[in-house]
């Protein structure tokens, strides 16, 4: 199996910051994100997101 790390490289072309991956690899996902405008929000989620449901 792939890392969170690579599969979010390969998906959005960057390596993930540190609460992304944490974001990613986490049991369940938590209701709220409170991270700054331009930190990857929309990416953290949603590639989070799709592992659990592909």
């Amino acid at each position: 199996m792939t890392s969170y790390s690579a599969f979010f490289k390969t998906a959005t072309g960057c390596e993930p910051h540190p609460y992304q991956r944490e974001f990613g690899t986490r049991e369940e996902l938590p209701s709220l994100v409170s991270v700054p405008t331009g930190c990857g929000k929309t990416a953290a989620v949603s590639s989070a997101w799709c592992p659990r449901n592909s």
